[in-house]
């Protein structure tokens, strides 16, 4: 908690940051650290990139508030035919894995954009194949995190996680971030 309050009073920086042109990225949470900003905006640009989603998006930076999950993205007609992803995220949560959960869902973004994975009437479709109707998908995921674990979408976003992760942090995007900001040296130096 001291440390929360240190980068709250020695947080002064000029943002945004621009890294990534096709994407906007909006950061919807008032109370996040600019550095912490930073760190995501590079990070999600950085992915992006790997990901190879370069058409123009937008993607809303939101905190979750939940001890269950580190991570979501909303799947609707909005993300699907307009291009506007909800990137819900536990900011509470250590650096290190909020890098990894950006990761994680920015897979899930990919799927949705290249339209891998989307939601038809009554279905969720992955890679052209229906899977399974909408109220199992919501029951499946509720009883179980093994099968949730399992779905085919899944699979591949926890694949992507880590080597995504890693590529990060050892990139020339993280180590140019030193000396932006001194809360973000610190962080990236503890990485």
């Amino acid at each position: 908690m001291r440390f929360l309050k240190y980068l709250k009073k020695i947080n002064k920086i000029s943002y945004p940051i621009t890294l990534l042109e096709d994407a906007k990225i909006n950061f919807k949470y008032k109370k996040m650290l600019d550095c912490v900003k930073m760190l995501c905006h590079a990070a999600i640009s950085f992915y992006l990139k790997k990901l190879n989603v370069k058409d123009d998006i937008t993607i809303n930076v939101r905190h979750l508030k939940s001890k269950i999950i580190g991570g979501n993205v909303e799947l609707g007609k909005k993300t699907q035919n307009k291009h506007v992803y909800s990137l819900n995220l536990d900011l509470t949560m250590g650096y290190k894995c909020l890098l990894g959960m950006i990761a994680h869902e920015l897979t899930h973004i990919k799927q949705i954009h290249q339209k891998e994975l989307y939601l038809d009437d009554s279905q969720v479709v992955w890679k052209g194949q229906p899977i399974m109707n909408i109220e199992n998908y919501k029951k499946k995921i509720c009883r179980s995190r093994k099968a949730h674990d399992d779905l085919p979408f899944e699979v591949e976003a926890r694949e992507k996680e880590n080597s995504l992760l890693n590529s990060f942090l050892n990139s020339t995007e993280l180590k140019n971030l030193k000396g932006k900001d001194a809360s973000l040296t610190y962080i990236i130096n503890y990485l």
